[in-house]
């Protein structure tokens, strides 16, 4: 919390049933494009999931277009680290404001591809002129969502990628990962990072179930999260966790 929001805090409107009208699905274009859903306001266990867009080619820009947060229970099940102190990347010998493919800024962990819930394909970076744009998909059946076109930011290794997340009744949550590569072998990661307590109990154990597979055509990636479980559906990378237990989220 900062200092203005101390300072301009009203306690009175955790009372005003107001609140609980606000709107549940919120979604924004422009240069940094969004989609924000959750299943309720006066829910202390309600699911809130947002998927971003944008490009990693701008100011203080990350290399995390396409990437989510997810809470759940009051869990945040998936998260997003926040940025890397300047001062540590400038005395690392970073070159902290080039934003060029090659650039050594993605090789912090909190600004480039390792640190964020995001799609790889073979491993390689995101393309930095590359720019998703998130879009809102109509109600159907109380099921609301976001589709994020990814496409750009992979060209060189697919033709069409997409990421369609969407909240439903019940609280729970989809992720769908779609794409077309260029017609040639290319390996697809997803990554989640995540504190929770139950995905690192299971890290260890579930291991060597996590295998990669080399698809030359396309994929779709079902991914279903209901309260903190998760069902693979027609998986084709089993998901990459990175433990970021010993992480500080700035």
């Amino acid at each position: 919390m900062t200092t203005l929001e101390i300072l301009w805090w009203d306690p009175s409107l955790l009372a005003d049933a107001s609140v609980g009208k606000a709107p549940l699905h919120w979604s924004a274009r422009g240069q940094l494009s969004m989609g924000v859903m959750r299943s309720a306001w006066n829910d202390p266990k309600a699911t809130y999931v947002a998927i971003k867009g944008g490009t990693p080619n701008n100011s203080h820009g990350h290399m995390d277009a396409g990437s989510f947060i997810l809470e759940a229970d009051g869990v945040r099940w998936a998260l997003d680290l926040g940025t890397e102190n300047y001062g540590k990347m400038r005395a690392a010998k970073l070159d902290l404001w080039n934003y060029s493919q090659s650039s050594n800024r993605w090789t912090t962990f909190r600004v480039g591809p390792e640190g964020h819930n995001i799609l790889r394909f073979n491993g390689q970076y995101q393309l930095i002129n590359g720019k998703a744009e998130v879009t809102e998909l109509p109600e159907v059946n109380g099921i609301t969502g976001n589709r994020a076109d990814l496409s750009t930011l992979y060209s060189n290794f697919a033709s069409q990628v997409y990421r369609t997340v969407l909240l439903n009744p019940d609280r729970s949550v989809t992720f769908k990962d779609e794409w077309r590569t260029n017609g040639q072998a290319t390996q697809v990661t997803f990554q989640w990072l995540t504190k929770a307590p139950d995905f690192n109990q299971d890290k260890h154990a579930s291991q060597q179930q996590w295998k990669t597979h080399t698809y030359s055509n396309s994929g779709e990636c079902y991914k279903e999260v209901n309260s903190g479980n998760f069902t693979f559906l027609n998986v084709f990378k089993w998901p990459t966790f990175f433990d970021a237990s010993d992480i500080p989220v700035q």
